[in-house]
């Protein structure tokens, strides 16, 4: 029975994970975890829920749970490939602050770098948004601004 509902769980994480609802996809892997610590499935995917919402080190801590007590080589894996994306925690700050002075460009490219990994996936993607609108507002700006210039 036990095992039967560890699997509805993990089910219910999936599910959530594909539409969106990371929260969610969360609550039901820590729910699997705390009936089975040995549910490898949702170690690794609340590490990568952890990792998409850009969270490294609470990722990397879960994979390594699941590295060190079920000998798993996918967290293994993960935490190997995860190294590279502390520089990305560096970059995406400082994009915030480019972002912040207005610097779109640079906001941009910085977000940009940070897009060639899925790490924080979800809050570049959404700092690269608020990029473009404010280059488009401050575009449409510039155009209202000229046009009164014109017509005095």
């Amino acid at each position: 029975m036990k095992q039967k509902n560890n699997n509805k769980l993990y089910s219910k994480a999936i599910k959530y994970y594909e539409e969106g609802k990371l929260e969610k996809a969360l609550l039901q892997c820590e729910e699997a975890i705390s009936l089975n610590l040995r549910n490898s499935a949702a170690l690794n995917l609340k590490g990568l829920l952890l990792y998409l919402k850009g969270n490294l080190d609470e990722a990397v801590a879960t994979w390594k749970i699941n590295a060190d007590f079920n000998d798993d080589k996918i967290a293994k894996n993960y935490i190997q490939d995860s190294k590279a994306d502390y520089s990305r925690v560096k970059l995406f700050n400082e994009g915030k602050k480019h972002l912040a002075k207005l610097e779109i460009d640079e906001a941009i490219e910085s977000f940009m770098k940070c897009r060639e990994s899925d790490f924080n996936s979800l809050n570049v993607n959404i700092s690269l948004a608020k990029c473009y609108f404010k280059k488009m507002w401050l575009c449409f700006k510039l155009i209202l601004f000229n046009k009164s210039s014109r017509n005095r």
